[in-house]
């Protein structure tokens, strides 16, 4: 499995098994149920910030836009098919690979992470704003505490494995997405994996300091999240043109703080958050 990104994740699994089919992990304070009425997806959530607050929130997402954009999301498993290489065929690929988020890597066809959260992140606005305004009313309201309150939102979503999709796609066969949950998915369905919890807190955060401070890292397979800030005591940290970009891990279901480690991931690459 091939994957880049940078937001800083250490994955810290306490697994079992969820519906007998995939790995799953729930904090015991924290509620998640998604409602789909018509027109629709309510997601009611509880979780807590890092004071240890419980904070309670309802998210409604536009149904058919939603389902839309999941099903954008993924390119044709006949993308990694022999083909025969002429300017006609180079094109109608290239097409195809960024309408489904994608992008070439060499010989690799990988998620375009930029696009990814490009694309997403507008539908995370509202929440961003939520926890922005929750800080601004309890006058706590600063760069570290935005980007930790979006760490424990995004980490409290239990964790769990994506179950394999066979989905159609339009241009003929199975849709691949790499087992990848798209981010407003996550809510709906109500839990990820580190690559899909990645991917969310991207698009919420970014709403809420300069998402040109904001990497992903690949690892061992692994992907995670960092993001630039001066010294943190004992946090852990990416080198970047010069910056210094603190992890964040946002996997779950374990809570650590902004530039805390709890696992090494091996050799990683970095991979800028390009809007």
């Amino acid at each position: 499995m091939t994957k880049k990104i940078i937001v800083l994740i250490i994955l810290i699994c306490h697994s079992s098994i969820f519906n007998g089919q995939r790995r799953y992990s729930k904090n015991s304070h924290v509620k998640i149920e998604t409602r789909s009425l018509e027109y629709k997806y309510i997601i009611d959530y509880t979780f807590k910030n890092h004071w240890n607050e419980l904070q309670e929130l309802s998210v409604s997402l536009n149904k058919r836009k939603s389902d839309s954009d999941i099903q954008k999301f993924g390119i044709p498993d006949s993308m990694f098919d022999r083909y025969v290489e002429n300017k006609e065929v180079i094109e109608k690929r290239n097409a195809i690979l960024k309408e489904g988020l994608y992008k070439r890597d060499g010989n690799t066809l990988v998620v375009d992470y930029s696009s990814l959260v490009s694309y997403f992140r507008d539908t995370f606005k509202p929440i961003s704003n939520y926890l922005i305004e929750y800080l601004e009313s309890s006058k706590r309201d600063n760069r570290r505490n935005r980007i930790e309150i979006a760490m424990k939102f995004v980490q409290d979503i239990p964790y769990g494995l994506p179950y394999e999709k066979r989905v159609q796609s339009k241009y003929g066969g199975y849709k691949y997405d790499d087992g990848i949950f798209a981010p407003n998915e996550v809510l709906i369905k109500g839990y990820g994996d580190c690559d899909s919890k990645t991917f969310l807190f991207a698009c919420i955060v970014s709403h809420m300091i300069n998402a040109d401070d904001i990497i992903f890292v690949r690892g061992d397979n692994h992907i995670l999240s960092a993001i630039k800030s001066t010294k943190i005591s004992g946090g852990k940290y990416f080198k970047y043109e010069g910056g210094n970009y603190y992890i964040c891990e946002t996997a779950g279901p374990g809570r650590p703080m902004f530039g805390e480690r709890k696992k090494k991931i091996g050799k990683a690459t970095i991979y800028p958050l390009n809007l």
